[in-house]
């Protein structure tokens, strides 16, 4: 969560620095630019970033859109399996459960509980499936 948080920052930040540094290069090659409204301008997108982030499930749901990030790759994946005609329905559906079970996992450093919870089912249900499945031991 707290590294989450510190990407989403970071991102957030990045407009305001890369503004800083476009104003500078442009006033020094002799254009006359408003610094002050470009600047507000990002400010205020990296403020409505931190703003829109400050629930869990949109922290998810906006690292989900940045290339190179886990949840990127996560959502992708599903996406693939989502739209692969060449898997059946069934095995669609475990591959999906399977992954979904995964990253519960991995999101909660390995406490089933809140992996149950976070996926709306019971810690039972839970370790019966990570019992049936191959991914015990990734996380």
């Amino acid at each position: 969560f707290v590294r989450r948080k510190s990407q989403i920052l970071l991102i957030a930040c990045s407009p305001i620095f890369a503004t800083i540094f476009m104003v500078v290069l442009l006033m020094q090659l002799g254009f006359s630019i408003n610094a002050s409204v470009v600047a507000s301008l990002m400010i205020n997108i990296s403020l409505i970033i931190m703003l829109y982030t400050e629930h869990k499930e949109r922290q998810y749901r906006f690292m989900s859109v940045i290339p190179k990030t886990r949840e990127y790759k996560f959502v992708k994946g599903l996406a693939r399996l989502v739209t692969d005609p060449a898997i059946g329905l069934e095995q669609g559906r475990t591959l999906i459960e399977q992954e979904m079970i995964r990253e519960a996992m991995m999101i909660n450093h390995g406490n089933k509980i809140k992996a149950a919870e976070m996926l709306g089912i019971s810690r039972q249900t839970l370790q019966r499936r990570l019992d049936k499945s191959d991914i015990t031991g990734l996380f």
